[in-house]
C-alpha cells in the first residue's frame, strides 16, 4: 500500500514536470517569436528612418529644383517677352496716347538690358538684335506723335491769325485778308505763345518720360529730334510774321 501510495505520487510529479516542460517550451516558443518580432521591428525602424531620411532629402532637392525653375522662369520671362511686345506693337490698338504704351516702352528697356547684359546665353545676340528692332519702331512712333500734335497745335494756331488778320478793302469795296496772315500788333502773345502751349498738353507726360530715360543714347536722339520738330514749327509761324514786322518798320521808320 506504501509503494502503491508513492507510485501514485510519481506519477502525478511526473506528470507536472511533462506539465512544465510543456509550458517551457512553449515559453521558449514565444520568447523565440519576441525575438523575431523585436528583430523584425528593427528592421522596419531602421527602413522607416531610412524612407524618413529618403523623403526629407526629396524635399530638400524638391525646393531646390523649384527654386532653380523660378529662378530660371524670371530669366526666360525676358525672352518670352518679346512674342507678347511684338505683338502689342504690331497691334493697331495700341497707340501712343494709351496707358499701356509707357510700361510696355519701359518693360522693352528691361529686356533689352538683361540681355544685353548676358550675351553668353542662347540666341541672346538674336534676341537683342529683335528687341532692338522693336525699340527703334517704338522710338520713331514717339517722333511721329510728337510731329503730329506739334503740327495740329501749327494748325490752329495759324488758323487763329487768319481769324486776327485785320480785313482790308479791295477795290471793289469787298473786304479782303492778306494771304499770309498777319497779327494785330500786341496780340502775338496770345496768338502765337499761349494757343500753342495750351495745344500740345498731351505731349508733357510722354516727354517727361523720355527726358527721365536721357540717360541712353537712343532717348538722347529722340528728345534731340523732338527739338528739332519743335523748332521748325515754331519757326514755320514766326518766321513770316517777324518778316512782315521786319517789312513793316523797314517801309514806316528809316533804319
Amino acid at each position: 500500500e506504501t509503494e502503491q501510495k508513492y507510485l501514485q505520487y510519481s506519477a502525478v510529479m511526473t506528470s507536472h514536470v511533462q506539465i512544465c516542460d510543456r509550458i517551457l517550451a512553449q515559453v521558449d516558443s514565444s520568447l523565440a517569436q519576441f525575438e523575431d518580432l523585436l528583430t523584425q521591428h528593427k528592421a522596419v525602424d531602421i527602413k522607416t528612418r531610412t524612407l524618413h531620411d529618403s523623403c526629407e532629402r526629396l524635399v530638400v532637392e524638391k525646393e531646390r529644383l523649384v527654386e532653380f525653375a523660378d529662378a530660371l522662369r524670371s530669366k526666360l520671362d525676358f525672352f518670352d517677352e518679346l512674342e507678347r511686345i511684338a505683338s502689342a506693337f504690331h497691334s493697331g490698338s495700341l497707340s501712343i496716347g494709351s496707358d499701356h504704351f509707357l510700361p510696355l516702352l519701359k518693360r522693352l528697356d528691361e529686356c533689352i538690358a538683361y540681355v544685353n547684359s548676358n550675351p553668353h546665353y542662347a540666341d541672346a545676340a538674336s534676341y537683342s538684335l529683335k528687341f532692338r528692332q522693336l525699340h527703334s519702331r517704338a522710338l520713331g512712333s514717339v517722333r511721329t506723335h510728337v510731329l503730329n500734335v506739334l503740327k495740329h497745335a501749327s494748325s490752329k494756331v495759324t488758323a487763329a491769325i487768319a481769324e486776327s488778320t485785320p480785313a482790308s478793302e479791295d477795290g471793289d469795296g469787298s473786304e479782303k485778308k492778306p494771304a499770309g496772315g498777319h497779327v494785330v500788333e500786341g496780340a502775338e502773345t496770345s496768338v502765337l505763345y499761349v494757343r500753342f502751349r495750351a495745344a500740345a498738353p498731351e505731349l508733357r507726360p510722354l516727354m517727361e518720360e523720355m527726358e527721365a530715360r536721357a540717360m541712353r543714347r537712343e532717348y538722347q536722339q529722340l528728345l534731340s529730334d523732338c527739338h528739332v520738330l519743335y523748332c521748325e514749327q515754331r519757326l514755320s509761324l514766326l518766321a513770316p510774321l517777324v518778316q512782315d514786322r521786319l517789312l513793316e518798320y523797314s517801309q514806316s521808320q528809316d533804319l
